[in-house]
């Protein structure tokens, strides 16, 4: 991710399915970034490769660093550019953890569990809950929330 653009991070998975917020509202804020004039840069686990021609199709101003020719892969590499991230959104999931230990400002995502105890240690976050909008499924999350917590991060 070299020097120039605003990069903002998306991890759309979640070891656990239960606690995926829906692909097409990652989309949906995907687009509203790059609208906005910011590279939006997807990190894709094994499980998620089957999402990589719609995020291809439906961002095209999307980068996925760790699925592109020669880029090495893992939570190593996930960690190391994360540090160039402006903000990022993932669920509860282990790619959150990882985002937020390479200095991503995050907004973590979470349903069935609690953020008190379970809440990535990032420099600086912020949680938008299910729970908060009336249960534990995550597609209660309304995008524009995960939005506001985008630009209030960027405003530092």
């Amino acid at each position: 991710l070299p020097d120039g653009p605003t990069y903002i991070g998306f991890a759309p998975g979640a070891g656990d399915p239960d606690k995926i917020w829906p692909l097409e509202n990652f989309i949906a804020l995907a687009q509203a970034q790059a609208a906005k004039g910011r590279t939006p840069v997807f990190f894709i686990g094994p499980q998620e490769e089957k999402w990589l021609a719609r995020i291809r199709a439906d961002v095209p101003a999307a980068l996925i660093p760790e699925c592109s020719a020669g880029a090495p892969a893992g939570p190593i590499y996930a960690v190391a550019l994360s540090e160039r991230l402006a903000a990022a959104v993932a669920n509860d999931s282990g790619a959150g953890h990882m985002l937020a230990a390479g200095g991503a400002p995050l907004v973590s995502l979470f349903s069935k569990h609690d953020p008190v105890k379970y809440a990535p240690r990032a420099r600086r976050g912020a949680i938008v809950d299910s729970k908060s909008f009336g249960g534990t499924d995550p597609a209660l999350i309304p995008g524009t929330a995960v939005a506001d917590a985008i630009e209030a991060l960027l405003r530092g």
